[in-house]
């Protein structure tokens, strides 16, 4: 499945692209009640993201960490520097299990910030991972690449 696949089923998954209003489905024609409905789905994948992070099941927060260059791609290199990033270095206090594939996601981020010239802005959340307690994490920090084009 290519990346652009994965957002669009992320996004049929998360509900977004809908039309509805209260209980009484509607088709839009207003341009403005469409551009209104265009950034509430621009928004969801951040959103959705932030709640499956948030859950008590360890499982979905894991799930949620694999999928983060799809959210990446999905909110594009400016909203993924502006709100993901820092969202992600605010959640650095979770199981090492989790921590552990967020420093492999990380690796390949480069790309989703916006290429080369914005990788530097990975480093502060890989940094925080490489001073947690769990060797394993730190040790998996220590051998990531921040690589600054796709790999394929």
């Amino acid at each position: 499945m290519s990346e652009m696949e994965g957002v669009q089923q992320y996004t049929q998954q998360a509900g977004g692209g809908s039309s509805t209003t209260g209980n009484n489905p509607t088709t839009t024609t207003n341009a403005n009640a469409s551009n209104n409905n265009n950034n509430d789905d621009a928004l969801y994948p951040i959103h959705l993201l932030m709640d499956e992070l948030k859950s008590d099941d360890v499982h979905l927060r894991l799930a949620s960490i694999r999928r983060l260059s799809t959210i990446a791609l999905a909110l594009g290199p400016e909203r993924t520097r502006e709100e993901l990033i820092p969202f992600l270095q605010d959640q650095l206090d979770d199981e090492d299990e989790v921590l552990l594939v967020l420093a492999e996601e990380l690796g390949g981020f480069a790309e989703y910030v916006g290429g080369k010239e914005w990788a530097f802005l990975i480093l502060g959340p890989l940094e925080n991972l490489a001073a947690v307690e769990e060797t394993l994490v730190r040790e998996k920090v220590s051998h990531v690449s921040v690589r600054s084009t796709p790999v394929g």
